[in-house]
């Protein structure tokens, strides 16, 4: 993510987000005229992000995402689809690392394919927090070849 996006990273993270006010010992939403340039910016934000994610769903996730009431409910429900819950994220992992120490070289396969395939699966481990470094996939991928 972008550094000039981190408010709308924010927004995210904080949403639900009303504009309130305090009245005597209770907080009430603010009305649209009362809002101040702070206010204002932060609710710019908050559909900033609203923008990103219909902007960036394709129709099957928009249908699955299309009852959240949040933009955080939302990315939650992204998380949870594409990541699983921890367990679910755990069992890929261990799958994944499974496949990377078993890999080798197939028979039939050039040397560019078997690069592809070997990045595809350091990339799906990074992406769910497991880093091999560059010195240990250098030598797997030698002792992979045939």
């Amino acid at each position: 993510m972008c550094t000039h996006d981190i408010d709308v990273w924010t927004v995210i993270e904080e949403s639900p987000f009303v504009i309130t006010k305090e009245a005597g010992e209770k907080i009430i939403p603010k009305k649209k005229s009362k809002w101040t340039p702070a206010d204002k910016t932060h609710i710019q934000q908050y559909f900033k992000a609203i923008a990103f994610f219909q902007c960036a769903l394709s129709e099957k996730e928009f249908n699955r995402t299309s009852m959240c009431s949040t933009v955080k409910e939302l990315f939650d429900t992204l998380v949870v689809t594409y990541e699983g819950t921890s367990q679910a994220k755990q069992l890929k992992i261990d799958k994944l690392i499974y496949e990377y120490e078993l890999f080798k070289m197939l028979d039939d396969e050039s040397i560019s394919d078997m690069l592809t395939r070997f990045t595809n699966t350091v990339n799906k481990l990074k992406s769910l927090g497991k880093e091999y470094s560059k010195a240990e996939n250098i030598r797997k991928i030698l002792r992979s070849l045939s």
